[in-house]
């Protein structure tokens, strides 16, 4: 759902889509609102996913391959929009979050747990957290790449890629096997019976809700998306999960926020190479990424309830 994203900061969202998505998208009542506004940006992207058979697990070369070149694609198409641009390359399941300064002293845990709760905005994170210059005086000991302790280029002494952990979220008021679910539904709910309604679109249709033959049929479409709005949302489903892990996903799995205009180069999944400014890692209590790992389907079963902490004191009032 755009709406979380929005609520932080984020300006807009680039989605790669192919045929299916798209066509999805351009049936859902619930999503018309963003691509109505440009707010969600579908990119056709109809390249399959790569998969060599004779790899094994340690080498799989599928979907890592295709992010490589998604990623880069975004990163070259928004490499002149100036340093005014960030551009944070993720998953579905994965939500940015930018915490409230200052963790308590003496805490046992990499996350902040401040008695206001509620994230930050973007704005405000990437102007005192993120935003200070790098001196070279304090190495960051849980820098995501090999750069992060190079300067790219002499008198670069700014930051233009930053790598952000990954802190996985679980849920004990919703079964593992009903969560997938959860993320389908409109009101945070399970088995919920309102959903996206059928516009009655079908074949061909692409994602300006046009259809191949154009005419009366695709501005129809339209305009019923418009009469009907953003319909309500009582419930994010990020707040029926109620623990956080304490300690984040190896920094190796980090996530990256980049300038494009810095010439980020070599992305691969996790990395970069600015050849402009540096890269480093952001500190989790100025941003970080809550995971869903049981989003897609279920990935998460059982879970040591001691490694995690309560998550909605973190995420605030509603």
């Amino acid at each position: 759902m755009p709406s979380y994203h929005l609520s932080v900061g984020v300006a807009g969202l680039l989605l790669y889509a192919d045929e299916p998505t798209r066509h999805f998208v351009a049936a859902s009542s619930i999503l018309a609102p963003y691509t109505v506004s440009g707010t969600l940006r579908l990119v056709k992207w109809d390249m399959p996913e790569r998969f060599n058979p004779e790899s094994t697990s340690a080498s799989y070369n599928g979907y890592n391959w295709d992010q490589a070149i998604f990623s880069s694609h975004a990163l070259l198409g928004l490499s002149a929009c100036g340093a005014n641009l960030a551009l944070l390359i993720t998953d579905l399941d994965e939500y940015i979050f930018f915490p409230q300064p200052s963790p308590p002293a003496g805490s046992s845990s990499s996350l902040p747990s401040s008695s206001s709760g509620g994230s930050r905005q973007w704005a405000d994170a990437a102007s005192s957290c993120l935003g200070a210059l790098h001196t070279g005086g304090d190495a960051d000991t849980t820098s995501t790449t090999s750069a992060s302790a190079t300067s790219s280029a002499a008198g670069d002494d700014f930051t233009s890629t930053w790598g952000v952990r990954r802190f996985d979220v679980v849920s004990t008021a919703v079964p593992p096997d009903l969560q997938p679910a959860l993320w389908e539904s409109l009101d945070g709910t399970v088995g919920s019976e309102e959903g996206d309604e059928d516009d009655g679109s079908s074949g061909s249709e692409r994602s300006d809700g046009s259809d191949e033959g154009g005419g009366a049929r695709g501005e129809a479409l339209i305009s019923g998306r418009q009469q009907k709005g953003h319909a309500t949302v009582q419930t994010h489903p990020l707040r029926r999960y109620d623990l956080v892990k304490r300690e984040p996903l190896p920094a190796v799995h980090s996530k990256q926020v980049m300038l494009p205009g810095a010439e980020v180069v070599a992305f691969f999944v996790h990395e970069g190479w600015p050849l402009h400014g540096e890269a480093r890692a952001a500190e989790p209590s100025c941003a970080l990424i809550l995971h869903a790992s049981n989003y897609f389907t279920v990935r998460r079963r059982t879970f040591n309830a001691s490694s995690y902490q309560p998550l909605l004191p973190l995420l605030g009032p509603e």
